[in-house]
């Protein structure tokens, strides 16, 4: 059995909105929002932010909620999202941002649940490298053991390596 998980890039320190996910809007942050939409999908949902000193709100705000996370360099995303994929365990990790609160959650459980279906270890899906839906509802997807594929230098230690 394949073990798939939502993890959302969240930090403070956006340059054109600094603290976005963490606005008010009807009474509740943003990011409020997001991970109640995450969680129609079916999956587990995880935080993976940074280990900068602005980013320990977003940890607060996880143990607050009971949510699962993982903090990691700023710099490079995609070792944050590997590192917290390793943490968690997933096979099938899915990709989102949290600065997108109308996102579709049951979209993405129906998305993921086909993939699994299709049982194909190298298909990447995404809704976004052709447009197909609205800025907002993006979401990429692939199995855990492409990761190390997709930079030259895995961020963590692969089997095999010296």
């Amino acid at each position: 059995m394949q073990r798939a998980g939502i993890i959302s890039q969240v930090r403070m320190g956006s340059t054109r909105l600094p603290s976005k996910v963490l606005l008010p809007a009807a009474g509740r942050p943003l990011l409020d929002y997001h991970v109640a939409r995450l969680h129609q999908s079916g999956l587990p949902v995880i935080l993976a932010t940074t280990t900068e000193p602005a980013d320990n709100v977003l940890a607060a705000y996880a143990e607050t909620h009971n949510l699962p996370y993982h903090r990691g360099s700023e710099a490079d995303v995609l070792a944050r999202y590997y590192e917290t994929a390793q943490k968690f365990g997933l096979d099938v990790i899915v990709r989102v941002t949290s600065d997108c609160p109308l996102v579709d959650g049951p979209l993405i459980g129906a998305a993921v649940a086909r993939y699994l279906e299709e049982g194909n270890p190298l298909v990447y899906r995404s809704n976004s490298i052709g447009r197909t839906f609205p800025r907002g509802w993006t979401l990429r997807f692939s199995r855990w053991s492409c990761w190390p594929k997709l930079t030259p230098t895995p961020p963590c230690p692969t089997s095999g390596s010296t």
